[in-house]
């Protein structure tokens, strides 16, 4: 670990919940968290998930980004929260990029800025360093009258996230996101955790499902409140200008844990610095190219979102969508039942303008 100041070594052997494998514990200096401990994962490309010393808190040092009661690092220390120090990872083949709309619909009763074939929620047009929010996983069923896309999975999908880059205009930096999934499949509901990176070095080749199996999981309960956070930190080396490490969080407060605090490129800054957008979303997530059919969620309502233009801005703060540039309102239109049509939009931001409650929107069969 070049470029971090070791305090201690340790190769404690801890048996991974449910796996079976040995891990090595470390106890290491953070750019943001300070002293941490760090775990090796499974099948996550490299991740190392961070934990606090016995006794602490993962919390951000001062100065950093916000360590207040109702950023995502800050619930989590005062839930006390169990943070995962084992993980085992899946990659999916599901995507989370921007699709563009490919038709209009003139609809009196939507109100968005922008539309999409697969987004639905806020951007702003800002260059982040630091995006989160929490939002009550919704219960999905199935969408009444039904209906398919061809998109080479049965069922119906959705997925809730906080992200930084890839929204409309962003530009060709990368988008980091981490978030929930509701999925209703065969008849059958699945909730998980998960993340993605596209574009740069550290690009994920899609969702990386976490803990898909055994004990230690995370959990993802539908009506919990979750909550994420998207990190991008430069590197401090001036020889390599534009370049950042990503660290993702995912929770499910309500039960407190376990969490995940992965750092994507441990030790490294390979990520180039993302696009200029910054995005609060549920979607209609793809597979092979195709949007998958949108689960039926029938609202999923944000809370505490803001973000930070630099991880260290001195003060801690954390702004509200509403403070960002050109804040939009993003609706989800494509083709069912062969014509166009919204499937999903959000309402007006909060008299805080730090969040928004988005509705599914049942397609109807046409004549």
């Amino acid at each position: 670990m070049s470029k971090k100041t070791m305090l201690a070594l340790s190769f404690a052997v801890l048996f991974g919940a449910g796996w079976g494998a040995a891990y090595a514990q470390v106890q290491t200096q953070s750019p943001v968290f300070g002293t941490v401990l760090e775990y090796p994962t499974t099948g996550c490309g490299g991740a190392v998930l961070q934990v606090p010393l016995s006794g602490q808190q993962l919390l951000p040092k001062t100065g950093l980004v916000p360590s207040t009661s109702v950023s995502f690092y800050g619930q989590a220390a005062a839930l006390h929260v169990k943070w995962l120090t084992t993980l085992q990872c899946k990659h999916t083949g599901i995507t989370h990029e921007l699709v563009p709309a490919a038709g209009a619909v003139n609809t009196a009763n939507i109100s968005n800025d922008y539309i999409s074939a697969n987004w639905s929620g806020y951007q702003i047009a800002n260059t982040a360093q630091f995006a989160q929010s929490g939002w009550t996983i919704p219960t999905v069923v199935k969408p009444n009258p039904g209906y398919g896309t061809g998109a080479g999975l049965n069922g119906y999908y959705s997925s809730t996230w906080t992200g930084i880059g890839g929204g409309v205009n962003a530009g060709s930096g990368p988008l980091i996101q981490s978030g929930s999934t509701q999925d209703l499949v065969a008849g059958a509901t699945t909730y998980y955790f998960w993340y993605e990176v596209v574009g740069g070095p550290t690009d994920t080749g899609g969702e990386v499902q976490l803990c898909s199996q055994g004990s230690g999981c995370l959990a993802a309960n539908p009506g919990d409140l979750a909550g994420s956070a998207s990190l991008w930190i430069p590197d401090p080396n001036p020889n390599n200008p534009g370049m950042g490490q990503v660290t993702l969080g995912v929770c499910d407060f309500t039960v407190g844990g376990p969490c995940a605090n992965l750092i994507i490129d441990s030790d490294r800054y390979t990520t180039p610095t993302p696009g200029n957008t910054t995005e609060w979303i549920v979607e209609a997530p793809s597979y092979n190219g195709n949007i998958l059919a949108l689960a039926d969620f029938d609202s999923a309502t944000f809370v505490n979102a803001c973000w930070s233009p630099a991880y260290n801005n001195g003060t801690g703060s954390c702004y509200t969508i509403a403070q960002g540039s050109y804040p939009g309102a993003i609706s989800i239109e494509n083709t069912v039942f062969g014509i166009y049509q919204y499937l999903a939009s959000p309402d007006s931001l909060n008299a805080s303008g730090n969040g928004f409650t988005d509705y599914y929107i049942q397609p109807e069969k046409g004549n």
